[in-house]
């Protein structure tokens, strides 16, 4: 949870996807971009939007197990602890190119009134519909941050959810 929020999306790596076969294939079929290049795109992980502090605590007593059931508090107060710094703190959201859908959009939703310093927000190239930024506008208007900029260009907004975007600038 805690790189899903910090870590750009070719910077966060899933190492089980290393594989021999993998790396091969990169290697032999790249031959533009440099080694670390390949190597990132061959390893890079699926990137989730930011997880409230009661969702990941929900999840570590629902989902995970420790052998000192008291590790749950303590984990859950540790991330609750780095998301408020961060969301106090961050003026810039990058989560462009990450696949996303009206899903995605609908969880950073619920964290993006968090953020009360953020003045940029990306999520361009990915695949949200006039859902998705109807759920982002709204979260933005209901949040104290002053936004400067959004970006939600290459998705899929079509006239309605490029509407609901202009609504909200002029309101």
């Amino acid at each position: 949870a805690i790189s899903a929020c910090v870590k750009s999306g070719a910077n966060r790596l899933d190492l089980g996807k290393r594989t021999k076969e993998a790396m091969d294939f990169a290697y032999e079929h790249d031959y533009s971009s440099s080694l670390e290049l390949r190597f990132t795109g061959v390893c890079a992980a699926r990137r989730q939007p930011p997880l409230l502090p009661a969702e990941v605590k929900r999840l570590l007593e629902t989902e995970k197990q420790f052998t000192n059931s008291s590790d749950t508090d303590v984990v859950a107060d540790l991330y609750r602890r780095f998301f408020e710094t961060v969301a106090a703190a961050a003026t810039t959201l990058t989560f462009r190119a990450l696949d996303w859908g009206d899903g995605e959009a609908e969880q950073l939703a619920q964290a993006l009134p968090r953020f009360t310093a953020l003045t940029m927000l990306d999520l361009s190239n990915n695949k949200l519909s006039s859902v998705g930024a109807k759920v982002i506008t709204e979260a933005v208007q209901s949040g104290t941050a002053v936004l400067k900029s959004i970006n939600l260009r290459c998705n899929n907004l079509g006239t309605e959810g490029w509407c609901a975007i202009f609504h909200a600038l002029r309101d």
